[in-house]
């Protein structure tokens, strides 16, 4: 880009570290537009874990937290369970697997896939993406790499299952009954949890609190 064009951009006026964040999301967003494939609905297919553009922070910039300070837990002190107790299960009880049991999987039978075949993808292959249509959301680390998505189970709204990106079921989410959940792997230790973003998503956290992940 030549010194006028990054006058009449802006670009000039970025600092080293903001020009470099932009060089690499619109790196990004070239690769992704060039192998992008055929996007569907939200509510994706059977066998289809294809992120629609809407939903891709490679594409979206509005779902990314890089550029969208409200949804980054990093600049919005409110939805950072480091600064805001109420989120943080360490010093809120009432959210916190280990002290309420009616949120721990390994106490309470009807939120653990392992005791109840209807939240199981074993069991019931309609919660399978791969194998049925489904609803929920996408998932991706800090550096907006996809890394699975979450399924919500209908018949029990207050569970969500994990995939990988390549469709493996690897863990499950529960309702914290506080706007937020709690991740479990699947032999049911609690691993992480997630924080509503105020945008109709979430922020995953590992069970020390660092941010690990998004959903979109």
């Amino acid at each position: 880009m030549s010194k006028d064009e990054q006058e009449k951009t802006g670009v000039s006026k970025l600092s080293s570290k903001e020009r470099t964040a932009l060089e690499q999301w619109l790196t990004r967003f070239t690769i992704a537009v060039a192998t992008e494939a055929p996007r569907h609905s939200a509510d994706a297919g059977a066998a289809d874990l294809t992120i629609p553009r809407d939903r891709n922070p490679n594409l979206t910039p509005s779902v990314n937290p890089k550029f969208t300070p409200s949804i980054n837990p990093d600049f919005t002190p409110s939805i950072n369970p480091a600064f805001t107790p109420s989120l943080n299960p360490d010093f809120t009880p009432s959210i916190n697997p280990d002290f309420t049991p009616s949120l721990n999987p390994q106490f309470t039978p009807s939120i653990n896939p392992n005791f109840t075949p209807s939240i199981n993808p074993d069991f019931t292959p309609s919660l399978d993406p791969t194998k049925s249509r489904w609803t929920g959301f996408y998932v991706f680390d800090v550096d907006a790499g996809f890394i699975g998505v979450a399924v919500k189970v209908k018949t029990n709204e207050r569970v969500m299952l994990f995939f990988n990106g390549k469709g493996k079921w690897v863990g499950y989410f529960v309702s914290n009954d506080s706007r937020g959940f709690n991740w479990f792997d699947l032999k049911g230790e609690w691993i992480g949890y997630a924080v509503f973003n105020c945008k109709d998503s979430f922020n995953l956290f590992d069970k020390k609190g660092k941010w690990r992940a998004y959903l979109t």
